[in-house]
């Protein structure tokens, strides 16, 4: 497993919040004893949740580390994200679910605390549905849940190897850009 929960947090320190970034640091090397990995920047606006690991982030590479990352970075830029906009996590080795009677992906969606949250291929999308009620919201349709914009994806690195699969994808993103985006 990937220890890149440490720098989620250290790519933000400034001394002005040290105190601030050391708790979030003592949540996230929380979140990582129970086996979630996580990758990107803390205090994202988008949190990628992927239920369905690839070969190399099963050894132990970041999430988000190959051609899906790359893909899905170059998207938000598209969609007028700043680089620093994005985390993404998975709690595919996590074997109990649960911290101090709390679904431990609810508490990892809190800690990152995102603006918008994207659950990237179906095992991700089963486990939000999982804590969150979001009604009869289809894939690709873009919806709210306590506050939070969510999208649900139904296999976006699967996605990359069709090019009709690649466009279905971005359309489904394009209905997500920054709430300062003009429309």
């Amino acid at each position: 497993m990937s220890d890149d929960s440490q720098n989620v947090v250290t790519r933000l320190e400034t001394p002005s919040s040290s105190r601030y970034l050391d708790r979030a640091h003592e949540e996230f090397e929380y979140l990582r004893q129970f086996g979630v990995q996580m990758s990107g920047y803390a205090f994202p606006t988008v949190l990628f949740i992927k239920g369905e690991l690839n070969v190399s982030e099963k050894t132990g590479q970041p999430l988000l580390g190959g051609q899906d990352g790359d893909a899905l970075r170059a998207a938000l830029d598209r969609l007028g994200y700043t680089e620093n906009e994005w985390a993404a996590c998975s709690i595919a080795n996590v074997q109990n679910r649960t911290a101090d009677g709390i679904d431990i992906l609810l508490l990892t969606i809190e800690t990152f605390d995102p603006e918008l949250v994207i659950a990237l291929d179906k095992t991700a999308c089963d486990d939000l549905l999982g804590i969150w009620d979001l009604g009869s919201l289809a894939i690709g349709e873009p919806g709210r849940h306590q506050g939070r914009r969510v999208l649900l994806l139904d296999g976006f690195e699967t996605a990359l190897k069709s090019m009709s699969e690649k466009q279905r994808m971005w359309a489904y993103l394009k209905t997500v850009k920054p709430l300062s985006a003009p429309m």
